[in-house]
């Protein structure tokens, strides 16, 4: 087969350190040389045994280049882009490819003119993290995508050189941000036809402020979510963006999405009834309290119960149901914070629920691990990651020390939990208002 004679355009980082190694190590590629508008950089190229021409126009003269690599800074790359089509040289080019959209449409109307290839240089299409997620999106074994959500993260922040000046088209927008995009479109099947602006309507937000402030002041939580869906409805059919027909459609619908909730709750609730009605909840308690001699031996009791129960049903929701009985007594008893209960329970179920190997987040965590390599020798189990599942171990110690250190209980130290009234200290005139208020009605009838 015959090799494509190639040039690379631009002997800095990409051109010098990526595109010309990987050119010299390919099978498919004869490097005839570079080309960099610097001095320094030429000669170098010269020192390892690379050709370097003197001037793009020598490269675009010389009738054996059949592909041109453009590796320069940004906001050049439309000039020579074009320059190389014209001169009838097929060109791969660094993303970004262009600074604005009539930068591209110039490009490819050269392309086509001219009847060369030219394509865009999107390396991160190939990596084997984004692979594996693409290949679980692609299969839908997790259902329909609603929403992709993509970020990258590190301490070097942007190379350096003109990648950080705004002006030739640096910044990490644009140097990374720009990956995301691309790896996001090759996920979605359709052809995307418009992006929409950030535009917004403020009547539209409206709802949502009315959910955040009402769960805020610490009303009924059914009742708040009653309100921020009719306050939606309404705002929507004010609006033109739904009719009534519509909103009653989509409230079924929210029904029915429900379903499966539904159902674990019903079946978390009697099983914890279950428990309850044969006595289990006052075996554990009797057996625990073995070891539950004080408010701190009882936290930790609490902390082992939900463990427990998350290790027995691989689910943190139905362990902290199932728990909770069990943890108000011993609250009770022992005189816990019910608050502090709460994030005992909550924190104490997701530490096991992240490094039991028969978890669904384990489980899953291995078959994406396992969609990336090609040797037997590399498959890993869950049961190999658990060791190094750092923030559960972390959060674990954590939450130990804090029943010991107590340096989270501010809020449970400046208002105290008032055991007669079962509510915060600041809480107990609203609740003996709210009490005598009731013993009035009762009279009255």
């Amino acid at each position: 087969m015959k090799k494509c004679n190639l040039v690379v355009v631009g002997y800095g980082g990409m051109g010098g350190g990526f595109h010309v190694r990987h050119a010299l190590e390919s099978d498919v590629v004869n490097l005839l040389g570079i080309y960099d508008i610097l001095p320094e950089r030429r000669e170098a190229a010269r020192e390892k045994g690379i050709f370097a021409y003197e001037t793009l126009a020598d490269v675009l003269a010389d009738e054996r280049v059949d592909l041109i690599t453009v590796a320069i800074p940004n906001d050049s790359h439309k000039d020579v882009v074009v320059k190389a089509l014209n001169a009838g040289k097929n060109v791969i080019c660094e993303k970004p490819v262009a600074l604005s959209v009539a930068e591209l449409d110039e490009m490819i109307a050269a392309a086509e003119k001219n009847q060369k290839l030219f394509t865009v240089h999107q390396n991160r299409r190939w990596d084997v993290d984004y692979l594996a997620m693409k290949q679980v999106a692609n299969s839908g074994e997790i259902g329909e995508l609603l929403n992709i959500e993509s970020r990258i993260h590190g301490s070097r922040g942007i190379p350096s050189d003109w990648r950080g000046v705004k002006k030739h088209g640096g910044g990490m927008l644009y140097d990374w941000g720009i990956h995301l995009i691309d790896q996001i479109m090759m996920i979605i099947p359709e052809t995307v036809t418009a992006v929409g602006d950030l535009s917004y309507s403020f009547i539209k937000v409206i709802p949502y402020l009315l959910v955040l402030i009402l769960a805020l002041v610490g009303m009924n939580v059914f009742l708040v979510l009653t309100l921020g869906i009719f306050a939606a409805g309404i705002v929507g059919i004010a609006t033109g963006a739904i009719n009534l027909a519509g909103f009653a459609q989509a409230v079924y619908n929210g029904f029915c999405g429900m379903n499966e909730v539904f159902f674990l709750t019903l079946l978390c609730g009697g099983m914890s009834e279950l428990i309850s009605k044969n006595g289990g909840i006052e075996w554990i308690i009797q057996k625990l309290g073995k070891v539950m001699k004080g408010n701190k031996s009882a936290q930790v009791g609490i902390a082992a119960m939900v463990s427990l129960c998350d290790c027995a049903t691989a689910n943190n929701t139905v362990a902290i149901i199932v728990a909770g009985d069990m943890a108000r007594e011993v609250s009770h008893e022992y005189k816990v914070d019910p608050r502090r209960t709460a994030s005992l329970l909550d924190m104490f179920s997701c530490v096991f629920q992240g490094i039991i190997p028969y978890g669904a987040q384990l489980l899953s965590a291995a078959a994406l691990a396992n969609a990336t390599v090609t040797s037997d020798a590399l498959h890993t189990s869950p049961a190999a990651i658990v060791g190094g599942m750092w923030y559960c171990w972390i959060l674990a110690a954590v939450g130990l020390l804090s029943i010991f250190v107590p340096f989270a209980d501010g809020v449970c130290r400046k208002d105290p939990w008032n055991w007669e009234y079962g509510c915060a200290q600041s809480a107990v005139a609203a609740k003996k208002a709210l009490l005598e208020k009731e013993a009035e009605d009762v009279s009255a009838q």
